[in-house]
């Protein structure tokens, strides 16, 4: 008996090494193919003025995700399994299948297709003084204030694949923050400048976020700051103030940022 229980015992560890052998030789054969399913995802943006909402539109924007499918690249019998070595395709920043990306510049311009849904990477944003509107000292602000739920110390994408030209900040006689606060500039392709001011920032890092002078960005996907209120603190000095100030200077002259990147598509 005592042999026959050996037997059995050899047995069933032989076989559980011939079917792992059989696991790992079958899998080392697999190779990944990855597919990308984008869908259009509609955005609501908010227009206000003096605290009042004077309008809402709707924006596209393309939403993806990487679709992983596996299969047997031995080659026996059948001709080498489905799809053929070399199709396959890598998945986005060398993650695994099923990562949800945004594709924020589609056409390769160098500037974001929408700013309305890019800046903050959400569907849902507030454009809270326009460049039309006018401050107290009688001229046009030529600006965009862009506001989302929580937005303290929320990242700000680039609108433009460029180079960073100043991160810095903005001080009064007293050396206190004022106007922008703490800002960054970046330059675009075509040498004009967009300035992401009130960043959540300090004297070692102005962007919150590890940007340099003359370091690279990329639409749509580049954190060039964490928005606050700097320059233009509450009076109780909180982050009630909190937004991001775009500007756009295109040849030297301010100039809306609409003019540059109005092309959001609307729908009623």
């Amino acid at each position: 008996m005592k042999r026959v229980g050996k037997r059995l015992c050899f047995s069933a560890l032989f076989f559980t090494f011939l079917l792992l052998g059989f696991v790992v030789v079958t899998w080392s054969s697999m190779q990944a193919h990855y597919d990308l399913a984008c869908s259009t995802v509609w955005a609501v943006v908010t227009y206000e003025s003096g605290g009042q909402v004077i309008g809402s539109t709707s924006t596209p924007y393309q939403q993806c995700e990487w679709i992983t499918t596996y299969y047997d690249d031995s080659g026996g019998g059948g001709g080498g399994g489905w799809p053929p070595p070399g199709e396959q395709e890598p998945p986005p920043g060398g993650g695994g299948g099923g990562t949800p990306i945004i594709n924020y510049d589609t056409n390769n311009s160098g500037f974001v297709d929408c700013y309305q849904t890019a800046i903050f990477h959400t569907t849902s944003l507030s454009i809270t003084s326009t460049c039309e509107e006018v401050r107290g000292s009688g001229t046009p602000h030529k600006a965009l204030d862009l506001w989302i739920q929580n937005i303290d110390g929320k990242a700000a994408y680039s609108v433009c694949t460029g180079t960073i030209q100043k991160v810095t900040a903005q001080r009064d006689e007293n050396g206190t923050l004022t106007g922008w606060g703490y800002y960054v500039e970046i330059k675009d392709s075509a040498g004009n400048i967009w300035r992401y001011a009130h960043l959540k920032g300090t004297d070692a890092d102005p962007s919150g976020v590890g940007l340099t002078k003359d370091g690279q960005v990329t639409a749509g996907t580049s954190k060039v700051g964490l928005c606050d209120s700097s320059g233009c603190e509450a009076p109780d000095g909180g982050t009630s103030n909190a937004h991001l100030h775009l500007e756009y200077w295109k040849d030297g002259v301010k100039t809306c940022p609409v003019d540059k990147l109005g092309n959001c598509a609307t729908r009623a």
